[in-house]
């Protein structure tokens, strides 16, 4: 058994005395203190451990994510304050062939897959490589994006659209990107994230 494990266990142990103690018993408020105390310990491990979680998750991330691009400008990735809150795949609509993020990707395709890492602090918007690794297309901080649900798609034929609109990019400029996700609880899940 690892120490953690032991830790986590000895709460359990002062607890199943203190139920078999009476209150006026001598050591039941010795008992009562200590259990307190074993409780504050767990969950300053479990605080430890995912801290230890976030920043190996950080480590790998900042990994395989690549700033590529010429005109996307370089940003550190780990950062104490910042950790993964969701990441996921999202389809790229080219509603209009002049968007200029239509043309960071391809100008020849309608769609694209997206990969978009939501952290605390930033939103990272990548296309996933052959080799693994996710090359940035744009970036913003969180409070510079807004999403909403778009309900009549054009075209038609998609569903659960998403219309991501980022108030100030890394080039300090507004872009507007409508993604489709792949079932409406997608879509749900997606808006409340980002909100």
């Amino acid at each position: 058994m690892l120490p953690m494990q032991r830790v986590t266990r000895l709460p359990l142990l002062f607890d199943a005395i203190l139920t078999r103690l009476r209150p006026n018993h001598s050591e039941y408020e010795t008992c009562h203190t200590t259990l307190a105390t074993l409780n504050k310990i767990v969950h300053e491990c479990n605080e430890e451990a995912r801290k230890m979680e976030r920043y190996y998750e950080m480590l790998l991330l900042s990994r395989l994510i690549k700033f590529s691009l010429k005109e996307v400008k370089c940003l550190p990735v780990i950062s104490s304050s910042r950790w993964l809150v969701r990441s996921g795949s999202m389809n790229f609509v080219n509603v209009d062939s002049k968007m200029t993020f239509a043309r960071k990707l391809n100008k020849t395709h309608f769609y694209a897959k997206l990969n978009l890492f939501l952290f605390t602090d930033l939103l990272v918007i990548t296309k996933k490589k052959s080799n693994g690794s996710y090359s940035v297309i744009d970036y913003c901080t969180r409070a510079m994006m807004q999403m909403a649900a778009i309900e009549d798609s054009v075209p038609p034929t998609n569903k659960y659209l998403i219309l991501l609109t980022i108030l100030e990019n890394h080039e300090q400029k507004t872009v507007e990107i409508v993604l489709s996700c792949d079932t409406e609880s997608g879509r749900y899940t997606s808006l409340n994230v980002a909100s």
